[in-house]
């Protein structure tokens, strides 16, 4: 999500505002513009502040906020499901070792009772 940052500085840079101009301008503490810029979303407390903060930043530089927040949402969603995927126990199959085992099993048991007249 590191390219919505980029898009927000570079159209901050284009127009020669630094970030102490942007902080007054939208109330946004510089530390939570940097950190948009950088893409350490992780750093804005919540994500309605997030949200806030993007769609405020956006419309201060011109850019289109409601795609930046929809570009947000789809790269949001992406993200989390590839932590969900990520996230997923392995699955491991016993299938074909317990068959293993289970005919190894009963093979000794016919053995045992053809050969050795073992009562069951």
């Amino acid at each position: 999500m590191k390219e919505i940052g980029i898009r927000l500085q570079e159209a901050r840079q284009q127009k020669n505002i630094s970030l102490a101009e942007a902080s007054e301008a939208t109330k946004i503490q510089e530390k939570y513009l940097t950190a948009m810029e950088e893409g350490n979303w992780e750093i804005i407390p919540g994500e309605v502040y997030l949200r806030g903060f993007l769609k405020s930043y956006a419309d201060y530089l011109g850019v289109d906020s409601q795609e930046l927040l929809a570009d947000y949402k789809q790269q949001k969603a992406e993200e989390t499901k590839k932590q969900i995927e990520n996230d997923k126990p392995q699955k491991t199959s016993w299938t074909p070792a317990l068959i293993v085992i289970l005919v190894f099993l009963f093979s000794a048991a016919i053995i045992l009772y053809l050969f050795f007249d073992l009562p069951f």
